[in-house]
This record gives structure tokens, sequence and C-alpha cells, in this order.
């Protein structure tokens, strides 16, 4: 098993995977818990638009996401100023209409269909030192900006009444908490592609939600759960030559399945 290290790009494969993963899984806690599943594809909708876009224009790649994702950012966190829309139809809107401009985008670009897979699945098997460096900054202050607000986070999010009574501008708070989100998304599209990012943010939360009750321990699991997928993911992938993304969100699926099962018997 582990003479697969030996190969540069799998051990690349494995870090970007479980850097991208753990954040994700991390900060899907929040997602689950709220209900802002749908708003999180709708997000990894907008990056993969950006993708799109790069690939037309011959933009850089990921800025060309990250431009694309932060405007989305904006409309999520300060689109509730409108009362007469739910939350959820306005996040269905925002993701028709970038899912809508990523298919004109790639109609129209020279990469046509090979863009379409790259921007689902990703090719974490191919990336660069480089991506591994840009990958690893972002996590770490990510994360860093994750653990330093956590009681913010956490009282904006599942009490948001109580934090406006005491003076917190909720706005600015969940603003923040989108545009760390989108800012990894971003970096993602690329290499985790749309659907590995989107399950790292669902699954291995919703997981933990059924094996844990206390927050805190939600979160570690969430976490430990993503770096195993990683782990097996990349190894299958490696050992029966499957695309890498998916095979890792494949084992994410499985765990979930047996989780919910045992669950059940118990």
């Amino acid at each position: 098993m582990f003479e697969m290290f030996t190969v540069p790009f799998v051990w690349r494969a494995l870090v970007i995977s479980s850097l991208t993963g753990a954040f994700f899984a991390f900060a899907g806690v929040y997602v689950v818990l709220r209900r802002m599943v749908f708003a999180s594809i709708a997000l990894s909708q907008a990056a993969a638009c950006g993708f799109a876009f790069g690939l037309l224009t011959g933009f850089n790649l990921t800025l060309s996401s990250l431009a694309f994702t932060l405007a989305a950012v904006v409309i999520f966190s300060f689109h509730t100023e409108e009362k007469r829309l739910t939350s959820e139809s306005f996040t269905a809107f925002i993701y028709a209409l970038f899912s809508a401009l990523s298919i004109i985008f790639l109609a129209k670009s020279r990469a046509g269909e090979g863009g379409l897979l790259d921007i689902f699945s990703g090719n974490i098997l191919t990336i660069s030192n480089g991506e591994i460096y840009l990958a690893a900054g972002l996590f770490f202050v990510s994360f860093l900006a994750h653990i330093v607000f956590y009681r913010k986070f956490i009282f904006v999010f599942f009490d948001p009444e109580t934090a406006k009574t005491q003076g917190i501008n909720t706005a600015f708070w969940n603003f923040l908490f989108y545009l760390i989100l989108g800012v990894m998304l971003s970096a993602s599209i690329k290499t985790t592609g749309v659907l590995l990012s989107f399950s790292s943010l669902a699954i291995p939360a919703m997981t933990a939600m059924i094996l844990c009750e206390r927050i805190k321990m939600i979160f570690a699991v969430s976490v430990l759960i993503a770096l195993i997928s990683a782990f097996a993911g990349v190894y299958l992938s490696w050992l029966w030559d499957l695309p890498g993304g998916i095979t890792n969100t494949a084992v994410m699926c499985l765990l979930f399945i047996i989780t919910t099962i045992l669950s059940r018997r118990g």
C-alpha cells in the first residue's frame, strides 16, 4: 500500500484532498446545522462559473473563479433585505444563474466538454507543487480564522436573533464566513472540482451528526471522516485507476450509508 507514496503525483493528490477536505468538512458543520447545503452548492457553482469564464477568455482560472465567487458571496450575505423572497428561493435563482452562465461559457470555449469534466470532477492527480503550496497557505489562514472566530460564528449562526439584540453585526459575520468559504471553493475548483468540494461540505458533517451529539465532537469527527475518505479515495484511485475526486466522494458516501445503517440497528 505505502509504495504509492513513492510516486510524486500520488502524495500530492493526497495532500491536496486532505487539506481541502478537512477545511470543507469543518466548515460543513455550520452549513449542515444551519441548513445551508443548497447555498453551498450555489457557491460551488459560482466558483465553477468563474473557472469556465477563465477557460473562455484565457484569464487566470483561479482569479476568475474567485471574482465570480466573491460576487455570489456579496449577494448571499446581503440579500436578506428582500423580505418577500425566502432564502431557499433566492439561492435557487443564484444556482440557476451561474449554472446557465457556466454552460454558455463552456459552449463558446475551446475547452468544451473537457472543461466541463474538469469543473465537475477536478483532477487531483495532475496538480503541481505550486498548487499544493497555495492550498496549504489558504487552508492555514482559513482554519486559523475559524479557530479565532469560533465563538462568534457559533453564536451568529445558531442564535442570530439573540446576537442582534446584543448589538452584534450578524451581516458582517455572515459575510466573513461566506468569504472564507468562497475563497477556498475558488482555489479548489481546479483541483478537486465541484463534486468533491460540495460533497466534503455536506457528507462528513452529516455522518458526524449521526455519530455525535456534542458540537465540538461533531467538528472533530467530520474532519476525521474527510481525512479517512481522502486517504482511501487516493489509494483506491491509484490501485484501480479511477478518477481521484470521484473515488473520494464515493468513499464518503459509503461511510455515510454504513453509519446510517448501523445507527438504525443500534
